[in-house]
């Protein structure tokens, strides 16, 4: 491949990555978002802070932030942690957004941890 395709290439890729990014999130796509708090379903409707909910086995669901904010407004949501997906308070991670008054079945869920970044432990954060 000539340096000229392979510049040709490049450029047309990165234009097409930007054009991606600036997207506006609807059901099915992907948003950045950081962790602020993480909850285990241990029955239907009833939620534990995972610091308290040792042993405790069930969905995982978490409160994310949006930075920046979605296209809708929506700086917040709460979204269904994929599977066995390892996350933390203050981690950056990928979540795929449901429409705002979508149905439950149909939730924001988190897919993808993009980067690890422990919040410095507080006095309301010790157990």
């Amino acid at each position: 491949m000539s340096l000229q395709k392979m510049l040709f290439t490049t450029i047309a890729l990165a234009a097409l990555l930007q054009g991606c990014a600036t997207a506006t999130p609807q059901t099915g796509t992907i948003a950045t978002a950081r962790i602020e708090s993480i909850f285990i379903e241990e029955y239907p409707g009833l939620f534990l802070d995972d610091r308290i909910a040792t042993g405790v086995r069930g969905p995982r669901w978490a409160r994310v932030a949006f930075d920046p904010s979605l296209p809708d407004g929506r700086v917040t949501a709460v979204a269904l942690i994929e599977g066995e997906l390892h996350v933390e308070r203050g981690d950056s991670v990928a979540v795929r957004v449901a429409e705002e008054n979508a149905p439950a079945a149909d939730s924001s869920t988190v897919t993808a941890v993009l980067a690890r970044n422990r919040m410095s432990v507080t006095a309301d954060d010790r157990p």
